[in-house]
């Protein structure tokens, strides 16, 4: 498949980071690339700080694809926003990019690439966790986000990681074909876990691909939903402008593999996953996986 990417890049107040998000991009080695930033309404400079970037000629000129701003009239909110760009995108590879984060070098190239060498539609890369200051969080919750990627490398397969919790971190670590986000009908509207939610429907589909040495750099600051979260997993499956919960994303993913419904090859026998819930060898129950599971038993009529 031809490697050519849009970079979806959703704004929302983010003024004091957005430059460098913005560098980052231009900065990847890809050939053919499209650039679409979309502006949710933010009450700071950022869309003036979007606006002197791409006018620099040295900055417009590295995509090839082209080079989009659409500045929103109301805030849409981050899955509509995520949507939106993706429903414009010409590139035969999509990727997301949170911009108060960053790509690491080469960070594109190198999930392109595990893709194709590994027949999947599906990579996310390695994570460096970093404050508003750049600096390097290694504790706390830093730490404890950290733990889902070494299931990727711990786990028999990168499905299997994904029942543990997000590993792929955020979507802006994620790369995707075009045909597979047409297949998916994009990103539902949680809150906070529209990032997993659309990984573990991936998984179904194709075996994901973790790239270690691709780095994501990824920042806490106060600003950010995932520092929401931390104090409020019971309200993880909350959905976007409505006060009400969405379905489990993992119960879902549980049942669809009971019921058979999956394309995914490597997606382990019913007896492993038995083995991999009842004995919780490369498994913590933060995600509630337990109860999943056997909640997924019970709507396939099995408890």
């Amino acid at each position: 498949m031809n490697k050519s990417v849009s970079v979806i890049a959703p704004a929302f107040n983010h003024e004091k980071y957005i430059e460098a998000c913005l560098w980052s991009i231009a900065q990847q080695d890809c050939k053919e690339m499209e650039l679409i930033i979309l502006d949710d309404c933010s009450e700071d400079r950022t869309r003036d700080v979007i606006r002197s970037v791409i006018a620099q000629k040295q900055f417009s000129e590295r995509f090839s694809m082209g080079v989009k701003f659409v500045p929103h009239k109301e805030n849409k909110g981050a899955h509509d926003t995520i949507n939106e760009g993706l429903m414009m995108a010409k590139g035969n590879y999509l990727a997301v990019i949170n911009t108060d984060d960053a790509f690491g070098e080469n960070h594109l190239e190198l999930l392109m690439d595990a893709c194709e060498e590994n027949g999947s539609e599906f990579a996310f890369g390695g994570v460096r966790v970093v404050d508003e200051n750049d600096r390097p969080v290694t504790k706390g919750y830093g730490k404890s986000i950290m733990k889902y990627q070494d299931a990727a490398l711990m786990c028999p397969t990168v499905t299997m990681a994904l029942t543990r919790g997000n590993s792929t971190i955020s979507t802006g670590n994620m790369v995707f074909t075009a045909r597979l986000y047409q297949e998916l009908g994009g990103f539902r509207n949680y809150k906070y876990v529209h990032d997993w939610d659309f990984a573990l429907r991936a998984a179904l589909i194709t075996e994901p691909v973790f790239v270690p040495n691709a780095c994501y750099v990824y920042r806490l600051h106060s600003g950010n939903t995932i520092a929401e979260l931390a104090n409020r997993s019971e309200n993880s499956c909350e959905m976007e402008g409505k006060n009400e919960m969405g379905p489990n994303p993992l119960i879902e993913f549980l049942q669809k593999i009971l019921m058979g419904q999956y394309t995914n090859e490597r997606i382990p026998s019913r007896e492993v996953w038995e083995y991999y819930f009842k004995y919780k060898k490369y498994f913590d129950d933060d995600f509630g996986g337990l109860y999943a599971w056997a909640e997924a038993k019970r709507l396939c009529g099995e408890g």
